[in-house]
């Protein structure tokens, strides 16, 4: 099949582009634009494409979610479109397990926010900084490399009037000395969470030099991290070289604790219960010793 795209040079292209792109997103099917984008490239109804553009992109911004945090409710997630081409920004659509799992141990107290101020890095959807929020944190920062889901985050607050509560920042892990988060006038926060954030290797190298710095800085006091198996995932295997973890070592072994140093930091790592879809999932926490 050739797409519209294919069909017109310049910029009617462009726009036979967007619009193959909207309509197969949000239709959930390629055979529409076989005559549908063909027709709205005529001269005499490019306002009506143009107008569609519009309109899809309007309704992908006002699309609400309902997600539930467990023993904490539910809450009304607004859904945006991610800029970042990364596969594991997953379109702004989708809770991976590791946050699943992380708002079971922010609703049960495991993770206690209460009275706290909170980093999430990665944030994506923000639905663990929604959460804490829900749970008591005093002050949640919602952080990600991607201004639209900042955006979307910021919606989501104000659709669970949490705004009151909830800031959001994009931070640059790989320069988190130009982030805003740290203003003149800077508090230091209580803990920085990261839920599912460590996917290739570059990813661990980059999260553990942001927790490193915050931490030994005085910008933090804690860091918790959620994440996959590392038979899964490339940077679960580098952030072990890293920490110099066996996973041997955890292998079948629901609650087996180990520990280490990072640096002038002390980091544990266990296992947590299959608690969600069946997925062993791994709960890193980093401090100093009187923290752990």
């Amino acid at each position: 099949m050739m797409r519209c795209q294919d069909k017109w040079p310049g910029e009617r292209s462009e726009r036979a582009k967007e619009l193959d792109m909207l309509i197969s997103k949000e239709f959930g099917t390629d055979s529409i634009t076989t005559w549908l984008c063909p027709m709205l490239m005529r001269d005499e109804l490019s306002e009506v494409s143009e107008a569609l553009i519009e309109e899809l992109v309007l309704a992908r911004q006002q699309e609400v979610m309902l997600i539930s945090l467990d023993a904490l409710g539910s809450v009304r997630v607004s859904v945006a479109g991610s800029t970042v081409s990364e596969w594991t920004m997953a379109d702004g659509r989708f809770v991976w397990h590791g946050a699943r799992a992380m708002v079971k141990l922010i609703a049960s107290s495991e993770i206690d926010v209460r009275g706290k101020r909170v980093l999430e890095m990665g944030c994506g959807l923000g639905v663990v900084g929604l959460a804490c929020a829900i749970a008591g944190a005093s002050s949640v920062l919602l952080s990600d490399h991607d201004t639209e889901l900042l955006r979307a985050c910021e919606r989501s607050a104000w659709l669970n009037d949490l705004q009151q509560v909830i800031a959001t920042s994009r931070l640059d892990w790989d320069d988190s000395t130009s982030s805003s988060l740290l203003q003149k006038d800077f508090r230091p926060f209580d803990v920085i969470l990261g839920a599912d954030i460590i996917y290739d290797p570059k990813h661990a190298i980059s999260v553990l030099g942001v927790i490193s710095r915050f931490l030994d800085e005085g910008f933090a006091s804690e860091a918790i991290l959620v994440t996959g198996e590392s038979d899964k995932r490339e940077g679960i295997t580098e952030l072990d070289k890293r920490l110099g973890v066996d996973s041997s070592e955890l292998a079948g072994m629901s609650g087996a604790m180990l520990c280490g140093s990072f640096g002038n930091l002390k980091w544990t790592l266990r296992h947590l219960p299959k608690n969600v879809e069946g997925r062993w999932q791994r709960f890193y926490r980093f401090g100093y010793e009187h923290v752990l």
